[in-house]
């Protein structure tokens, strides 16, 4: 499922088949509140109502800000049951570990270097 006015410019947004809903952010982006709140409204907009575990594709981002992670870990996340976090470079992987350390998300979130394991790890939370 991939509705074209879920996406922005900054990211993509599709839900597989088993309800995985997948967030891709476009290259070398910074992340900023604004794209985190547009991310946010979109992912709520295509579950509509309900729980679905979510990949963030993050490898190619840039960086993120503290008012972006500070969001991200707050109470507006409330269409995703679980976070995993896909990286591959080692710019991803210390984000995504800052993020995770630093602003203890509420909900469960992973970091994973695979989609395979991803996935895998978001089909115990369907």
């Amino acid at each position: 499922m991939n509705d074209e006015g879920l996406n922005p410019p900054f990211f993509s947004l599709t839900m597989g088949p088993e309800g995985i809903v997948c967030l891709t952010w476009i290259p070398n982006i910074e992340i900023g509140l604004d794209a985190a709140k547009a991310s946010a409204v979109a992912v709520k907009t295509l579950c509509q109502g309900k729980l679905h575990p979510i990949l963030i594709d993050m490898h190619s981002a840039k960086s993120i800000t503290r008012e972006a992670r500070a969001f991200y870990a707050g109470p507006e996340i409330i269409a995703t049951n679980a976070i995993a976090l896909l990286v591959a470079s080692a710019v991803s992987q210390i984000l995504a570990n800052f993020f995770m350390r630093i602003n203890k998300p509420t909900i469960p979130t992973k970091m994973f270097n695979s989609k395979a394991a991803a996935d895998e790890w978001l089909k115990e939370f369907l």
